[in-house]
């Protein structure tokens, strides 16, 4: 497994867990990363030592919003990928940075990860 390894993981709509407006995956990202881990697919780090992120929708404006690090953010190649797996409606989408999806490089103030 290289540094540029994309995993995606997404749930239908109809089957997703609804949160208040929200239609949101079950499976929190250290339950999939241990998934990854045990089929050997990731290295023994921590989760929250790569970039990731998250995809909602909101029932009530039908509207899908990719909340991902800024390091995902800036390469147009990965949230094509990103958006393309996950069959994800353009004219429908948001593409947003969130506090809580920041890896360690940019949590330092270092805002390329051009190593994804």
């Amino acid at each position: 497994m290289g540094r540029s390894t994309l995993f995606v993981h997404g749930t239908p709509v109809p089957e997703a867990s609804t949160y208040g407006d929200f239609k949101i995956e079950d499976k929190d990202h250290s339950q999939y990363w241990d998934d990854l881990l045990r089929a050997g697919s990731v290295p023994a780090i921590e989760y929250d030592e790569t970039p990731r992120g998250r995809c909602v929708f909101d029932a009530r404006t039908q509207t899908f919003t990719l909340f991902l690090d800024k390091c995902i953010l800036q390469r147009e190649d990965l949230v094509a990928e990103i958006v393309k797996r996950l069959q994800l409606p353009l004219a429908n989408l948001v593409r947003s940075e969130d506090a809580h999806y920041r890896c360690p490089r940019c949590l330092r103030g270092k805002q390329k990860f051009s190593e994804l």
